[in-house]
């Protein structure tokens, strides 16, 4: 069986400090998230296209669990197919060894890219030099969160040409132990752009806001020094961005300050919230955590009154203003 046809442009790439690893794609297909990537937090990634062999994903990460080599598990793969010059495939493991395999059969322009930390492979692309601008746009934004970096590799692989049949569908997915939503697993991005006549453009403005919304949210909760920089990165994103809701404001606003990080930026963007939206308790209740945080318990208790007098019998607030009371009388 020679499987379905996913000409595609893909990059596999990890961040060695946070250990984030993930996968972007675009592909003139419907839905080329189904098929092409896949994703172990704790030991590597494989895109599989071309003429796809879905089997190499599932095995692939079994043999990366297994501590092959990324070389040894194409090397295994090739050995278990005998149409593997219509193949194409990348593996790359968590510590950001990579290998790749491009079939002698696949459409031109095919071929790939490996390096420290990445894999850049594609197919009946428009030339050579889609997949050099991928390599160029993701080298280029080291300071940026992995998925953004993924994010602007496809989209530099589409100014150059990208598909040569056109455009319909992308994916980007990158996990990270635990950082999945409330921890429950760990899919810290998972965007997919099924079905569109302008997919990088969608995936561009789900992660605008997913960056923030999830992402983000994650990264404070994990909270640790290797993370630091990614969340500095987005707190001052989110300073200057414009169109942001009070809902985002205060959400981040509350993860800092009910944690003790950042409560400054906390503050501010709690400030910021009640501005886009003067009348909302829980804005206020949030305000007043920040203050807690900073010490200033009187604002607090401030704030707090306000949230009250808006949501007269709400106990909650009233159980908050007693305490922020017993913490000013000590």
């Amino acid at each position: 069986m020679i499987y379905f046809l996913f000409s595609t442009f893909s990059i596999i790439a990890t961040d060695t400090i946070t250990k984030e690893i993930g996968i972007g794609s675009c592909s003139k297909v419907l839905g080329v998230g189904f098929l092409v990537p896949w994703i172990d937090p704790e030991y590597g990634a494989v895109a599989t296209q071309s003429f796809v062999n879905v089997k190499f994903g599932k095995l692939g990460l079994e043999l990366l669990k297994l501590g092959y080599s990324p070389k040894e598990i194409i090397d295994i793969l090739k050995s278990s197919d005998s149409l593997f010059e219509l193949r194409q495939v990348g593996v790359l493991n968590i510590n950001g060894d990579g290998y790749a395999f491009t079939g002698n059969k696949n459409f031109p322009y095919a071929g790939h890219i490996t390096s420290k930390g990445y894999v850049i492979l594609g197919n009946l692309l428009k030339s050579e030099n889609v997949l050099k601008e991928m390599e160029k746009a993701f080298l280029s934004n080291i300071n940026k969160p992995l998925a953004e970096r993924i994010i602007l590799s496809l989209e530099a692989a589409e100014k150059a040409g990208g598909d040569r049949r056109g455009k319909q569908s992308c994916v980007v997915i990158v996990k990270l132990k635990n950082g999945g939503f409330e921890g429950i697993d760990d899919r810290l991005v998972e965007i997919r752009i099924d079905d569109s006549k302008q997919p990088i453009e969608d995936l561009k403005r789900i992660y605008k806001n997913w960056q923030y919304e999830y992402m983000l949210i994650s990264y404070i909760r994990l909270s640790n020094k290797n993370l630091e920089s990614n969340i500095k990165y987005l707190l001052q994103s989110m300073k200057v961005s414009k169109d942001l809701s009070a809902d985002s404001y205060n959400n981040i606003a509350w993860e800092l300050c009910s944690r003790n990080i950042f409560q400054e930026v906390g503050l501010e963007f709690s400030l910021k919230a009640n501005k886009l939206s003067p009348k909302d308790a829980n804005i206020m209740d949030t305000i007043a955590k920040c203050y807690e945080s900073l010490g200033n318990y009187k604002e607090a208790l401030n704030w707090l009154e306000k949230a009250l007098n808006i949501e007269k019998n709400n106990n909650y607030f009233k159980s908050r203003i007693e305490q922020i009371k017993g913490l000013i009388n000590e």
